[in-house]
């Protein structure tokens, strides 16, 4: 079961880095591109521990750093940090809702993004806070629908 949950993960997130780099990756919703590996990652960081969780961030993280050929330390810290911190809150006994879910993915997209302004700064700091700010708030409202999705198609039903 470890084995399949592993490579479903791994499917997820090769499908999140494809949809990054093909055309859906520079598709606006609103004027806000969503960023579908770090999505991934943080909704995975939702449902496991910390140690998978920082796993699944670094993956991630390699898969948006390999194909941009920027600074690829910069994307895996980020990732995993990012998915460490949202997965040791859903420790702290946050109840977990599509809510919080989005909440949650919106505010690990914007940490991650901050991180990564940290580690590999640009010159237009303005500009990548805002498109930064567009991206989080994408990522949570799909982040908040997927979970939705997810817990009616995936929970058992009872009657």
């Amino acid at each position: 079961m470890k084995v399949a949950k592993v490579a479903l993960a791994l499917l997820c997130l090769w499908l999140g880095s494809v949809l990054h780099e093909s055309f859906l990756g520079r598709t606006a919703i609103l004027g806000m591109q969503p960023d579908f590996v770090t999505l991934i990652v943080l909704l995975a960081a939702v449902r496991t521990r910390p140690g998978v969780a920082a796993l699944t961030g670094f993956v991630g993280g390699l898969l948006l750093g390999g194909p941009a050929g920027a600074d690829l330390s910069a994307y895996l810290v980020s990732r995993t940090l990012a998915a460490f911190g949202v997965s040791f809150a859903v420790l702290t006994g946050i109840q977990i809702t599509s809510w919080s879910t989005a909440a949650l993915v919106l505010v690990g997209t914007a940490v991650s993004q901050v991180l990564f302004l940290f580690l590999a700064p640009t010159p237009d700091i303005a500009r990548f806070l805002g498109v930064t700010i567009g991206t989080a708030i994408t990522n949570g409202v799909v982040a908040g629908f997927l979970d939705a999705l997810l817990r009616r198609t995936l929970e058992k039903q009872v009657d």
